[in-house]
């Protein structure tokens, strides 16, 4: 898609024919397609594929996967036909001006800031008429500055259709995304560099003999062999039908004990025999560093967050104003960093996923590791991680065919 996205762009160079620029690929259209396909159909069934239970065949999971993405199709083609049906058009109302003609003259002193256009009797200027339609839960101002236009004043009706559009349903899609990524976002960018420094506290500061190993190491055995036991177990009651509230517990607490035990495998081994690598000493240092850097950019975030969005007016642009300057400096300065603090929300949006919980609604959620991530982690993480609000309203109609409402301003 990008390389086919790049060609058709560059078709429409001035030094190709005019004609090369009517016979490009709709890319915006094939790039719409590609998203909701992806959203709908393709990540979904990855998820239910990975989530089913691995002791059925593989044609079993394909089924179990398919059943579940039709429930998901279906649920989601009535949510959009019911939201189309209900706040799928908008109307209002507004002013229309008209100026009176004169003849021709020499003398323009009667035209001015004040009476920029011609007056006639009975009518009056007005200015700054704001016009806002709300639609799917974003509102769509339209500034109209009627300075500049003339003295004609008189209620017209017009009637705003808006079109079902491929726009309309990536809002919808965004939306489980945004709420997704408000919660675990905010959770981690606190988690995120905390859990960093405290992991170069914690980091193992001697290396251990090899009794003491053999010594931790049995412990972690028994630890293992409790686990397997208790796995063992939740097997037997699940195939005797017992899937209750407290089985859906117990599985939970195995799962974090497991998690725990594989943490506590690696550090054991990071401390012997790998204590003295230079490699293990690096890594530890890049957590500070990079959990002090991180602790800036959250505390950089939250200042942006209250004196531009949370202070009404904004009462400074903040971050805004740093990338225009830092882009006006040279180079990719300014989008280089402005990369960087979105690159951070996404990291955010994944520990918060990591420390608030290890289950959302039906889906599992995995830790990610080095060589140790499951499939169905990935997925989870474009759906909470693709947060990026969309237009619900592509393209506009005009009619007049309904009742006008009274004018709501003054």
């Amino acid at each position: 898609m990008l390389p086919a996205d790049v060609a058709n762009r560059h078709s429409c160079e001035k030094n190709l024919y005019v004609g090369a620029c009517k016979l490009t690929l709709p890319m915006k259209q094939l790039w719409w397609a590609v998203y909701i396909i992806d959203t709908v159909l393709v990540i979904p069934f990855a998820i239910f594929f990975y989530e089913s239970d691995q002791e059925k065949t593989v044609t079993q999971r394909v089924k179990n996967a398919l059943l579940w993405v039709v429930i998901l199709l279906t649920v989601f083609c009535l949510l959009l036909g019911i939201l189309y049906a209900v706040i799928g058009y908008a109307d209002f109302t507004m002013r229309s001006l008209s100026s009176t003609t004169m003849a021709f003259i020499n003398d323009f002193s009667s035209l001015n800031a004040k009476a920029s256009c011609l007056v006639s009797a009975g009518f009056s200027l007005f200015s700054n008429v704001t016009l806002m339609v709300s639609l799917f839960f974003y509102i769509f101002p339209f500034f109209i500055d009627l300075t500049t236009l003339c003295d004609s004043v008189q209620l017209i009706c017009l009637d705003l259709w808006l079109k079902l559009s491929v726009t309309y349903v990536i809002t919808l899609n965004t939306i489980i995304g945004s709420i997704l990524f408000m919660m675990f976002g905010g959770v981690g960018m606190a988690t995120l560099p905390l859990s960093l420094i405290f992991a170069f506290k914690n980091r193992p500061k001697c290396v251990i003999t090899r009794a003491q190993y053999v010594k931790e190491a049995t412990d972690l055995a028994k630890r293992s062999n409790e686990l397997k036991t208790a796995t063992l177990g939740l097997q037997r009651e699940e195939r005797g039908g017992k899937k209750g509230r407290m089985f859906r517990k117990n599985v939970k607490k195995v799962q974090q004990e497991l998690v725990f035990l594989e943490d506590d495998v690696e550090a054991l081994n990071e401390a012997f025999p790998q204590g003295e690598k230079t490699l293990t000493v690096l890594f530890y240092l890049a957590k500070l560093v990079f959990g002090i850097v991180g602790l800036a950019l959250s505390i950089i975030w939250l200042l942006h967050i209250i004196v531009f969005m949370l202070v009404n007016p904004p009462a400074f642009p903040f971050l805004n104003q740093v990338f225009i300057q830092l882009d006006t400096v040279g180079g990719l300065l300014g989008t280089t960093t402005f990369a960087i603090f979105c690159y951070y929300l996404v990291m955010s949006v994944i520990s918060g996923k990591m420390h608030l919980g290890m289950r959302l609604l039906f889906l599992s959620i995995h830790p990610m590791k080095y060589q140790g991530t499951l499939d169905p982690m990935w997925h989870e993480n474009v759906i909470a991680s693709g947060a990026q609000p969309s237009s619900a309203m592509d393209s506009s109609s005009w009619s007049a065919d309904r009742p006008c409402r009274p004018w709501p301003w003054p």
